[in-house]
């Protein structure tokens, strides 16, 4: 295969790289996923797609303009990208569903007052007074942040240990089942 662009007719790569970022960006703004970042990568995954002799061929009869065949290298990655998107959205939307009925806890379960929860609360801090990762986790999530990675950022610390961290709530979460039972056995 022969090089498309030989050396003395090579286009000035900066500028079809600003181009096609903007087109990417104006792109993505259009299906309201406007990311420079994602722009950037788009741009620059189609001008390493035309370079790359293991991808397509750019079609010269029907796009004469090596930009015109950028952008619809472009645009072939924005919808895959919004595929990608929705069946992911899609996934965890089931996921989620299914979370809901798979562990939705029987009505003997529910906490009927504040005072039941507040003493469930208090016998989870007095088992984790001495860990402060712990209780810097259950804060987090009290906040509303659950993602691992957002935990360790925000703290400041590896994944690994909110993982561990986690492992070790989920034991003590589990304990505590047994003396919800006698609060609840105890009404």
């Amino acid at each position: 295969m022969s090089d498309p662009n030989p050396p003395e007719h090579s286009p000035p790569w900066g500028e079809v790289y600003k181009r096609l970022t903007l087109y990417a960006f104006r792109r993505l703004e259009r299906i309201g996923m406007a990311c420079p970042v994602l722009a950037q990568d788009l741009a620059s995954e189609a001008i390493r797609r035309h370079l790359d002799p293991g991808y397509a061929d750019w079609d010269r009869e029907a796009y004469p303009a090596l930009l015109l065949w950028l952008g619809s290298v472009v645009n072939g990655m924005v919808r895959n990208h919004m595929r990608k998107q929705a069946y992911q959205r899609e996934r965890l939307s089931q996921h989620a569903h299914h979370v809901a009925r798979d562990h939705a806890p029987p009505a003997a379960l529910q906490l009927e007052s504040r005072e039941e929860m507040r003493q469930l609360l208090d016998i989870l801090r007095e088992r984790i007074v001495h860990d402060p990762l712990l209780i810097d986790v259950v804060e987090a999530w009290l906040e509303g942040v659950d993602q691992p990675a957002e935990i360790a950022l925000a703290l400041g610390c590896p994944v690994q240990d909110i993982y561990n961290a986690n492992r070790r709530l989920r034991r003590h979460a589990e304990s505590l089942r047994a003396v919800f039972e006698e609060i609840t056995t105890a009404r």
